[in-house]
């Protein structure tokens, strides 16, 4: 198990000693407990920002967390980022003149800033929104689904999954599920697939 005390052993040995010391904020047999509890990251690491691991759910979690926004968002919406782009060109020419490069604090770059954090929360909140579905469908999919051609019933009539059609000669065993009612539930498609097909 790696401790704190491993991770505390470590930062002290890579640390660059200081001749200032700072006040304790726990007693020594405090911070021995402290020290000995698990560490609560991983220490394999996840592989840097932009690069998100997604066989770690906390170096997933983190590194998508710390992703700049042009190296994974921007082009999640290619058209409507550069018709934002160029409506932001739009509004700095009807200003006139401006400094080449807006200064932080301007109005200009505040709007813009403001534009791209909504950017990004809009497009992580789909995020979510979309493994929440996804969740949901999963847990609705069984591994079985009644047979569409007899309607569970295992037999049809004439072709009919409806009893009414039952002449007393055309009953037979449906060919869709052998009898059983059921059959297996199909493999999920692509979403590109699916809409295709749309």
């Amino acid at each position: 198990m790696f401790t704190r005390r491993d991770a505390l052993k470590i930062a002290g040995a890579a640390a660059v000693a200081s001749t200032t010391a700072g006040p304790f904020a726990v007693s020594p047999a405090a911070a021995a407990a402290l020290l000995d509890r698990p560490a609560t990251f991983n220490p394999t690491g996840g592989r840097g920002r932009g690069n998100p691991d997604l066989r770690e759910p906390i170096a997933f979690a983190e590194a998508l967390d710390g992703t700049d926004f042009r190296d994974f968002f921007e082009s999640g919406a290619a058209p409507e980022m550069a018709e934002y782009k160029q409506a932001l060109l739009g509004v700095e020419d009807a200003f006139g003149e401006l400094p080449r490069d807006l200064p932080f604090g301007h109005p200009l770059q505040d709007l813009d800033e403001a534009a791209l954090a909504m950017w990004s929360v809009a497009w992580m909140a789909g995020v979510r929104a979309g493994a929440a579905y996804e969740h949901l469908r999963l847990a609705m999919v069984a591994p079985v689904e009644t047979c569409r051609r007899c309607h569970g019933h295992g037999r049809t009539w004439g072709g009919s999954p409806y009893r009414h059609h039952d002449d007393g000669t055309n009953g037979a065993t449906c060919v869709g599920c052998g009898g059983r009612g059921t059959v297996p539930t199909p493999a999920p498609r692509g979403v590109l697939a699916a809409i295709g097909e749309r």
